[in-house]
């Protein structure tokens, strides 16, 4: 249900990046949908992993 919008911001992401090439260009708007997904949980992952001791 929500993979059109997902998609629609993928390519967003995706198009206005014109100076980066294509490969890490394709996992920004991989990263980019994933996160409007769960924010929360990407947020609380980063932070974990911030704060755990190496």
């Amino acid at each position: 249900m929500m993979l059109p919008g997902l998609l629609l911001m993928a390519t967003a992401v995706y198009r206005l990046n014109p100076d980066v090439e294509r490969g890490p260009r394709v996992v920004l708007a991989v990263l980019a949908a994933l996160l409007a997904i769960c924010p929360a949980g990407a947020l609380g992952g980063a932070i974990q992993v911030e704060i755990l001791p190496h």
